[in-house]
């Protein structure tokens, strides 16, 4: 019995020598028993935070935890954050004891044994770092020709020494020893289609232990796939986090990814960065299979509509069970009237499957204008009484007249953004189809706004408030109505939705009109604008009236402008600045309307002052507009109206038409403009790229209207500008010969 007993006691010793000696901590966080499932709704999302508004967020990928604290990488650099999880910024810091990575060959996704981190550049070497004493404190190295993009670390590997699983892009995951050695290989070919920028080991789920890959896997570049490390084959999830997480999109992938316990007390979290924009958790027990559950993802029914109007319940259920679904009732309830059901059978719904629903019973909303809540859910599922869905309900409000909502785009722009003027063309494009509908704002804010040397200062004082809530990690970007439409989840946009997202809410009605009228005292500066709006029926409780000055024919320096916008580049070379947001005169974030019922009618006058100039930049009081549009609270916005100032007598009048023949390209097209001064007039035309392909040289002209007719037969079909220069003002139109 002592012999067996002074055996144990080496054996402890030696373990513990052996452990002292590896300079880590065994396990650290992957001990204990299974996680069972916790969710009654699938997918629980702990935390999702914003780095799109910090100065350093460009370009970081890699990304993990220590149970405390979350550190980001960043790819271009050697540089290091450390944050909270509300994103707070607690440390930034770069390594010693190496050379600094190679440019764009950074540590691009991280690992953490409980004691060091690691991280892999795109190439064969790992690097193990300590965040205490900011060093590099050894090297390991993999067999050549490897590029590893993602890493995990797995406490069990060679006999609980631990090792470390590495990939690239999308090739074979290799686990590694501490000293390089080649210990398992999961082929990529069993893996179908991924594109792993991070990884997560996890030996919690029941089943495990697994792999979790955080992919830009085909148009969703956000998706988490879990991988049986034993089959090596995938296990039955690929979940698109885009949906849920907010700064999540189709067009920004994925980024590092981790596993860790206890960031949030009692839970296992697994997490990740999408890249430059924000970092996320979800609770891991939430993401095992339930073996019953079935959620409505979304009811869709317009929040305002016209009494006696027919409104179908559709939308999207969610079977979020392992149990597959073959029936059930779908039920609906208005206000408290009876309950409406239809059986739905003969369906096949796996688990993780959605399912399109449209209740075959048509609801007609009353005669009389009325505020009614609508309430959908599943039961009998199965048959089985005991098993139903969640219940999701939406509220209408109807009116007896009409008030289509109207558009405010801000668009959050810089001089010195590259593909800045795409943005504002796809904007001009898309006022153009719209003119009495679609107002817009262009915002100078944020990095690519601050100016240098002798350049122009656009921004306001507003403007990163605005942005702030905005979500946005690139530009060019937008809000459209500062809505959160379906498809994303925030309110900054991308240029390519723009127009569709638009088109959504032109065509939804609102429980408001605007009209909104404007004057000028050119003497006093003195700036009126009249506001009324007319609720036609119940609003919120409390509206904010917002009235913008904006600016136009602005002159100065624009990055790109030739490149991707050249209708507003002028012959001088200058970028011709559109719908510039000078000031707020309603202040940050509106003034308060609190009677909002069906009826009411809210007319208002505010009056500023004009200064010379803003920020040393002149406020031309003869290329001023006025947009005024009502929200609710800081964010969504109701409607909207505009007034164009009328030019003042002895200036240009910004206008010109163009009159097409039935063929174009081979006939003439008439010009028309009017002068409220005699000038010397010029007329010049510029291919899309910025060359002169005609000019016409008028001469000095009388006060009035005049056209012009413009030989074009020599030109090609395409896009073209013409340019009319009146004295030293410049109007300009888009051409277009078919």
């Amino acid at each position: 019995m002592k012999k067996i007993t002074f055996l144990a006691i080496i054996m402890l010793f030696a373990a513990s020598v052996i452990a002292q000696s590896l300079d880590f901590v065994p396990d650290y966080d992957q001990a204990g028993p299974s996680l069972k499932s916790t969710s009654a709704t699938g997918w629980v999302l702990q935390f999702s935070s914003f780095i799109s508004t910090a100065s350093w967020k460009k370009n970081t990928a890699g990304i993990e935890s220590d149970g405390t604290n979350i550190f980001i990488a960043k790819v271009t650099s050697n540089k290091f954050y450390k944050l909270t999880i509300a994103g707070a910024l607690l440390d930034s810091f770069a390594l010693t004891g190496t050379p600094a990575f190679p440019f764009n060959n950074g540590i691009r996704d991280l690992a953490y044994d409980g004691q060091y981190f690691y991280g892999c550049c795109n190439n064969n070497i790992i690097y193990k770092m300590n965040f205490t004493t900011k060093a590099i404190v050894g090297t390991i190295t993999l067999p050549s020709g490897i590029q590893g993009r993602h890493i995990s670390y797995d406490p069990t590997a060679d006999g609980g020494l631990g090792g470390f699983w590495v990939g690239g892009w999308s090739d074979d995951i290799v686990l590694y020893s501490r000293t390089g050695a080649t210990l398992n290989t999961i082929p990529a070919s069993g893996l179908g289609s991924f594109s792993a920028n991070g990884s997560a080991y996890d030996s919690l789920s029941p089943g495990g232990p697994y792999l979790w890959l955080y992919s830009q896997t085909g148009a969703n570049m956000n998706t988490l796939i879990k991988v049986n490390i034993a089959t090596k084959s995938l296990a039955g999830i690929a979940y698109d986090i885009v949906p849920n997480v907010l700064g999540a999109s189709t067009t920004i992938g994925a980024g590092g990814c981790f596993i860790t316990k206890n960031l949030i007390s009692g839970t296992t979290t697994i997490g990740g960065l999408i890249t430059g924009v924000a970092f996320w958790g979800y609770d891991l027990a939430t993401t095992l299979t339930p073996p019953f559950g079935f959620s409505v993802s979304n009811l869709t029914l317009a929040s305002y509509a016209l009494v006696n109007t027919q409104m179908t319940m559709l939308g999207v259920l969610f079977n979020y069970g392992a149990t597959t679904i073959t029936s059930f009732d779908l039920n609906y309830k208005v206000n408290s009237n009876p309950t409406v059901t239809q059986n739905i059978t003969g369906v096949n719904i796996p688990a993780y499957a959605n399912y399109n629903y449209s209740h075959s019973t048509i609801w007609t909303t009353p005669a009389s204008p009325g505020t009614f809540t609508v309430k959908l859910w599943a039961s009998n599922v199965n048959g089985n009484n005991a098993w139903n869905s969640d219940t999701i309900t939406r509220v209408v409000t109807t009116a007896t007249s009409i008030a289509w909502k109207k558009v405010v785009l801000e668009e959050f722009t810089g001089i010195y953004s590259q593909y800045c003027p795409d943005g504002h063309r796809v904007a001009n494009d898309y006022k153009a189809l719209h003119p009495n509908d679609v107002f817009l704002i262009n915002i100078h804010q944020g990095s690519y706004a601050v100016p240098t040397g002798t350049d122009p200062d656009f921004r306001t004082a507003f403007g990163d408030a605005l942005a702030a809530q905005t979500g946005l990690a690139e530009y060019p970007v937008a809000t459209i109505n500062r809505h959160v439409f379906p498809s994303g989840n925030s309110t900054a946009l991308s240029s390519a939705d723009w127009s569709s997202n638009g088109n959504q809410l032109l065509t939804t009605l609102t429980y408001a009109n605007m009209t909104v009228s404007a004057s000028v005292n050119y003497t006093t500066r003195i700036l009126t604008v009249n506001t009324t709006v007319n609720y036609v029926a119940n609003g919120a409780a409390l509206n904010m009236m917002n009235v913008a000055l904006v600016q136009n024919n602005i002159q100065g320096p624009q990055t790109g402008g030739a490149t991707y916008n050249p209708s507003q580049v002028l012959p001088n070379g200058k970028y011709n600045h559109q719908h510039m947001l000078r000031h707020l005169l309603t202040g940050q974030w509106g003034d308060s309307i609190t009677v909002t019922t069906a009826g009411t009618v809210r007319s208002k006058t505010y009056t500023y002052t004009l200064p010379a100039s803003i920020s040393n930049i002149n406020l031309d009081m003869y290329n001023i507009e006025v947009i005024a549009f009502i929200t609710e609270g800081k964010q969504e916005i109701v409607t909207a109206g505009g007034f164009k100032l009328p030019v003042a007598v002895n200036e240009v009048n910004n206008t010109i038409d163009l009159s097409f023949y039935p063929n174009p390209a081979k006939d003439n097209v008439q010009l028309s403009f009017n002068l409220s001064k005699k000038e010397n007039v010029s007329i010049n035309i510029y291919n899309s790229i910025g060359g002169l392909v005609f000019t016409q040289n008028k001469g000095e002209l009388q006060s009035g209207n005049h056209t012009s007719n413009l030989n074009v037969n020599t030109l090609a079909s395409g896009i073209y500008f013409v340019n009319v220069k009146a004295g030293e003002i410049i109007i300009s139109k888009k051409l277009v010969i078919e």
